[in-house]
């Protein structure tokens, strides 16, 4: 975590007090990601998964303070799932099923960061925006030259949701020895700025002939709040870092 040694622009969000020391201004920006992929062939299975992190941030020197910027992705995680259930009837025609979901999340944070030149101090304001979009769709049908055994049946849910969070932290690093550090940060609870969200159900369901033997339901409603509430407690993290020769050992405790 480094809460007792941050610097740099990503001390904006593990603990602003580490920008208190900047001898000048910059720009930094890094980027992590993998990528799962599974299939099955015998049970027709597929199977995926990404998730990313970044950040991209400036550091400003004045004459008294110290102020940054962080845009930090803290995920961006894709999960995609498919499994098809087809075999062939009497007749030479398709039936089974098939169904296929996906969950795209993405959380950003916008961080904005001040300390003191050459104190021990500093404070950040984030603002976080959680991003969910959820899509499950399934498909079943029998085909058959016999109107009565004719069925088809597709459905589908689709979710999405966006919210914007505030909060505060404030942090501390001390020098306690030419070897020794110890850092503490105290976060806010967060409170909802702004959401909004959407679900919509489809089903088309189709039975004999047609037309005439089909049904159709659609449900869809949004959700639009700027209600103030907390979503997480205070916290509170320490960290402790030791210098030894070219090493580095931090321990962090967070409670919250």
């Amino acid at each position: 975590i480094a809460t007792a040694r941050a610097r740099g622009v990503t001390a904006a969000w593990l603990n602003p007090a580490g920008l208190a020391n900047e001898k000048s201004s910059s720009i930094s920006s890094g980027a992590s990601a993998y990528t799962y992929y599974f299939n099955n062939q015998d049970g027709k299975r597929t199977f995926s998964t990404s998730s990313s992190t970044s950040h991209v941030g400036a550091v400003k020197t004045t004459k008294d303070y110290i102020l940054a910027f962080l845009l930090y992705t803290s995920f961006d995680q894709s999960t995609q799932s498919t499994k098809s259930d087809y075999k062939t009837n009497s007749e030479g025609f398709l039936e089974g099923s098939n169904s296929a979901d996906k969950i795209d999340i993405n959380q950003n944070i916008y961080v904005l960061a001040l300390a003191p030149k050459n104190s021990n101090w500093g404070a950040a304001i984030n603002i976080t925006q959680t991003s969910t979009n959820v899509s499950i769709s399934e498909n079943s049908q029998n085909h058959s030259t016999d109107f009565n055994k004719r069925f088809n049946k597709t459905s589908s849910i689709t979710s999405t949701s966006q919210k914007f969070m505030v909060n505060l932290n404030l942090g501390q690093q001390f020098d306690v020895s030419e070897n020794l550090k110890i850092g503490y940060m105290v976060t806010t609870p967060s409170y909802l700025l702004m959401g909004s969200g959407n679900f919509q159900y489809d089903s088309i369901q189709v039975e004999g002939k047609g037309a005439n033997d089909s049904s159709v339901l659609q449900v869809s409603y949004d959700v639009d709040t700027e209600d103030i509430y907390s979503i997480e407690g205070e916290k509170f993290r320490i960290g402790i870092a030791y210098y030894f020769k070219r090493y580095t050992i931090e321990l962090d405790l967070t409670h919250s």
